[in-house]
């Protein structure tokens, strides 16, 4: 008899792969899969130019080839889609169609980062067409996400479900007793957990939860972390969290929405150019000038270095200042002014005119002393002696 250690329903996180898949199987099988299209297989389809991936229904890994089955999203799946579109060359850009609501850990990042890596080489994008959840959403958040009005979109964190049957096993007088080698190997639904088996499950839950909350905050800047409660949140509450870029009502509309943004960046990208262009001109221009103010430089250096040597000046002799006043008309001179002047500097600072030549034995006075020696001055002057 098989064992349900894991309560599968649609809405669940699986962070625990299941022990049986045949369980999973007939999970599936139970549900009504007539008219629903969560139950129907999807494939990538190829739109023109554009790669339609489907992200639809649980999130799971590991599963056999002969064991999948409608309702789930195979990660091996996925990935081999991505490479395909990747590959493909008329394809240029990748619409994901999502409607999951999570699932397994085991995979997801891996494959999240495949789907961030490669939209830097095709440009991506993900439409929620009903929800994307946990899982889903952590393999989307990469990508700008556009979502329908009433898609619900979230449920960021983790969680493991632990069923204890142990009294229910008991109940039916059945006792077990498990004999192990760890504190945590062993662990089973029919024995209760321990209080450190029990707080080392919890402490799994909250390292996979912080790894989903740390890629959130990395690929989507300014993301409001009261969305990291494990709530989903329609459209617009969802776009004021920051969990969504727009809305759409199909696919197509995404592919319009994504071939204005090409055309936008296009545009964008010939402004660009334009200008590197004139940037590029006046860089040349100023080089340009650059070069002709070299060159006129070395004219100026070149014709420096032309000129005479200037002669180096002789130095001043008594015959050059004699010749000098030679050579020199003098003014006319009051010379009655020029003798008053001089005798009253003389006879301030000695007392006397100065020495006055004249016959011996003569007496004069101090002016007749001064006029003759000024009148002798000004003879020689004059060129009279």
């Amino acid at each position: 008899m098989l064992k349900q250690t894991h309560k599968i329903t649609s809405n669940e996180d699986w962070l625990i792969a299941p022990k049986d898949r045949a369980l999973m199987i007939k999970t599936i099988e139970q549900a009504s899969m007539d008219d629903d299209p969560m139950f129907v297989i999807p494939e990538m389809a190829i739109n023109g130019d554009v790669a339609i991936i489907p992200i639809k229904g649980m999130i799971v890994s590991g599963v056999g080839f002969s064991e999948r089955q409608p309702g789930f999203c195979q990660l091996e799946d996925l990935e081999s889609d991505i490479l395909s579109a990747i590959n493909n060359t008329e394809v240029r850009r990748i619409v994901y169609d999502v409607n999951s609501p999570g699932g397994m850990y085991r995979g997801t990042p891996d494959v999240a980062v495949l789907i961030e890596k490669y939209a830097g080489v095709k440009p991506s994008y993900a439409f929620n067409s009903g929800v994307m959840a946990s899982g889903a959403y952590w393999l989307c958040s990469g990508l700008s996400i556009i979502s329908k009005s009433s898609a619900e979109t979230g449920s960021i964190g983790a969680y493991s479900i632990w069923y204890d049957t142990s009294k229910a096993m008991e109940a039916q007088g059945v006792g077990v007793k498990v004999y192990t080698s760890g504190a945590y190997k062993g662990m089973t639904p029919e024995v209760s957990l321990t209080d450190d088996q029990d707080s080392y499950m919890q402490s799994r839950a909250m390292k996979m939860g912080n790894e989903f909350y740390s890629q959130i905050k990395r690929v989507r800047a300014g993301v409001n972390e009261s969305a990291f409660d494990g709530r989903t949140f329609q459209a617009e509450e969802a776009m004021e969290l920051g969990l969504i870029d727009g809305l759409a009502r199909n696919v197509e509309e995404v592919i319009s929405t994504m071939t204005k943004q090409e055309n936008d960046n296009a545009l964008l990208v010939q402004k660009v150019d334009q200008q590197d262009a004139k940037i590029q001109l006046q860089e040349a221009r100023i080089k340009s000038l650059e070069t002709e103010i070299a060159a006129l430089s070395d004219l100026v250096t070149e014709a420096a270095t032309k000129q005479p040597e200037p002669k180096a000046q002789e130095p001043l002799t008594v015959e050059h200042v004699q010749t000098l006043i030679a050579n020199t008309k003098p003014e006319p001179v009051d010379m009655d002014k020029l003798a008053g002047m001089i005798a009253s500097k003389m006879i301030a600072s000695t007392g006397q005119p100065g020495p006055i030549p004249g016959d011996a034995g003569k007496v004069m006075t101090a002016s007749e002393r001064t006029e003759a020696h000024f009148a002798k001055v000004a003879r020689q002057m004059k060129g009279i002696e």
